[in-house]
């Protein structure tokens, strides 16, 4: 199915390369909060399934024809975690990732906001996802004035 396809991407994507991508990472100069490498992966695999588990109750709640735009939203904004990895860890495009998670962080307000009017739970499971991005976004954008 699509959604393994999805995923497998993912996986690959963060598995291919991720000990080249730490070599790269501890060259830059980054803040007094940043995390150490080996956070990242564990904690936006747990955002994901959060994520997917508020979409999965949408889902059972509503379906996907009387909340058309809220999975519309969920989609884009898996597109673009998934593309954030690539762009940061992979390509080194520090505007760019920051860029991707700035639209990441808005489409996260308003699915919050879309989730939570369909099912409260499904919104609050949610919010951890956006607080990371949240931090990640500040994050990001310190290491790219920083380097």
């Amino acid at each position: 199915s699509r959604y393994r396809f999805i995923g497998g991407i993912y996986v690959n994507v963060y598995f291919n390369s991720a000990e080249s991508d730490e070599k790269w990472y501890k060259t830059l100069v980054t803040t007094e909060f940043q995390p150490p490498f080996y956070i990242f992966g564990p904690v936006w695999t747990v955002l994901l399934v959060l994520n997917g588990g508020a979409a999965y109750m949408i889902w059972t709640k509503s379906g996907f024809g009387e909340a058309p735009l809220a999975f519309v939203l969920y989609y884009i904004q898996i597109i673009l975690a998934i593309w954030y990895v690539p762009l940061f860890f992979s390509l080194h495009k520090l505007l760019g990732s920051f860029l991707v998670l700035a639209a990441l962080w808005s489409m996260l307000c308003i699915k919050l906001i879309m989730f939570a009017r369909i099912y409260y739970f499904a919104g609050i499971l949610v919010v951890p996802y956006l607080l990371w991005v949240t931090f990640n976004t500040i994050l990001n954008f310190s290491v790219y004035r920083l380097n």
